[in-house]
């Protein structure tokens, strides 16, 4: 009997220990993009009022394999024209800018096309830094730059994952980058990249500024089931 007591206690206390942690890490947003056809407002279900501005060639209330979810079509992501209606438009909240924190971005995704960006905001001239989530050769690739230039970037390197349903997770900590696939971790770097922080907007399926010739739009092709921000 006393043993099992001690024992009891002991998790208590280990619970305890490990609370505040996790009170500390918060919901950014979550988009989960379940709207129906047609919609052009993507709702941000965190509470933190992260309202997305839907591009009229953008679908919405596509299922595939029993997801709802946005559909982004297939176009190349740098070639002539210019599409303003193919990205979704979030606009610049503190919330959204790591600014030294862990930082953690999920997405679930099914790519049409091997090339593109998924998520961003910011880019590579923006004041303050930026973060991206993309596709190159169909493996993804997390990238974080600090506003003095210094890039911290992982990629999955062998992992194509064009053509299916895949979850990815980018995490930016003080001292390192992470990139984990459906769970498991594909890559990590250390290196600090400073306090990222910018004013841009968050753009969804590829660049707000661009014009295909001597900027590429990085369109990206395919699905989009949910994004979530978190950070701790």
């Amino acid at each position: 009997m006393r043993r099992t007591s001690f024992l009891a206690v002991a998790v208590v206390v280990l619970l305890s220990a490990a609370a505040p942690s996790q009170a500390a890490s918060s919901v950014s947003a979550r988009w989960e993009m379940n709207e129906p056809s047609g919609t052009t407002v993507m709702r941000d279900s965190s509470g933190h009022g992260g309202v997305g501005r839907v591009g009229s060639d953008v679908r919405s209330g596509v299922v595939r394999n029993g997801v709802t979810g946005y559909r982004f079509p297939t176009v190349s992501p740098d070639a002539p024209p210019v599409r303003p209606g193919h990205t979704v438009v979030v606009p610049d909240a503190p919330v959204l800018d790591p600014r030294g924190r862990t930082f953690t971005v999920e997405i679930r995704l099914r790519p049409a096309g091997r090339d593109g960006n998924v998520l961003q905001k910011g880019q590579a001239r923006t004041a303050g830094g930026f973060w991206k989530i993309e596709l190159n050769a169909g493996e993804p690739t997390c990238l974080f730059r600090g506003p003095d230039g210094t890039t911290n970037a992982v990629r999955a390197r062998g992992r194509d994952i064009t053509g299916g349903w895949h979850t990815i997770r980018c995490v930016s900590g003080p001292k390192s980058v992470e990139l984990w696939v459906d769970g498991v971790r594909a890559g990590r770097n250390t290196g600090r990249t400073g306090s990222i922080d910018n004013d841009h907007t968050l753009s969804v399926g590829g660049k707000q500024n661009c014009n295909q010739v001597t900027v590429g739009c990085d369109y990206f092709s395919g699905q989009l089931d949910s994004i979530r921000i978190s950070s701790t």
